[in-house]
């Protein structure tokens, strides 16, 4: 029978999915996905995920651009912060962190999942915060207590000085049921991370173009029939005062 359960987007399509862990008749663990169908379609969320920042463009080695690009691994502890307008013009803002639990068997997904409801058009601002924890010294525990007495070739302490500055950047305006993949080269300077905005296609698409393009055409139609009746009347024109001439 079953034995645990937990609830998370697998599908990726905004609504919940129930994975359920089970024992089989010969005493096999099992694992069983149950999708849900409680979505309509136009909930609208946003998907973001901090990458441990391996390159951006140019990397060291016998290929300086690869392709395809090393995107590196899903860093834990990144923060991720959505801010989007409400209908009534007031502001509402998501938190999470990515893989915020890496020991006994934790059963985090490799990114986040906003919600953002059915009246979400236009994301203001997402922020990203990376730990620092690959860049931070380790200072002997004499030398934070007494600067004076300590030895600073000592290394057995386990203080941790945390580098000055602010360590996250936002972004302004993102689209709602879009991947956002951030990935820091330069974990120390925030103006060196780059974002990379995946828009998941949709029918949509194939109905914003057949608008466009019967726009397009109805402009073109308009501005043809009104240049060829300004050239009938400017024709009509040089007819009646020809004659003033004669």
């Amino acid at each position: 029978g079953a034995y645990a359960a937990v609830v998370m987007g697998l599908n990726e399509r905004g609504n919940p999915d129930m994975l359920v862990m089970f024992s089989d008749k010969h005493g096999a663990l099992r694992v069983v996905t149950l999708a849900s169908n409680f979505n309509s379609g136009k909930t609208r969320f946003l998907k973001a995920m901090g990458l441990n920042g391996v390159c951006s463009e140019w990397c060291g080695g016998d290929t300086p651009f690869p392709f395809p690009k090393p995107w590196g691994v899903n860093q834990h502890g990144v923060t991720i912060q959505v801010t989007r307008q409400n209908l009534d013009g007031s502001r509402h803002t998501h938190h999470a962190t990515q893989l915020s639990a890496s020991s006994h068997g934790a059963l985090n997904l490799p990114y986040i999942l906003f919600g953002l409801g059915d009246s979400c058009y236009l994301i203001e601002a997402v922020s990203f915060g990376f730990p620092l924890f690959p860049l931070i010294p380790f200072i002997p525990l004499s030398a934070s207590s007494s600067s004076s007495a300590a030895d600073s070739s000592d290394t057995s302490g386990a203080v941790v000085a945390l580098p000055a500055g602010l360590h996250f950047l936002t972004w302004l305006g993102a689209i709602p049921n879009s991947q956002l993949v951030a990935s820091p080269t330069s974990p120390d300077d925030p103006r060196s991370w780059t974002l990379n905005a995946l828009v998941h296609p949709s029918q949509g698409v194939i109905y914003v173009a057949g608008a466009l393009l019967v726009t397009l055409a109805v402009l073109a139609a308009s501005i043809g029939v009104l240049q060829r009746r300004e050239a009938v009347l400017d024709e009509r024109e040089k007819l009646l005062t020809a004659h003033a001439f004669l």
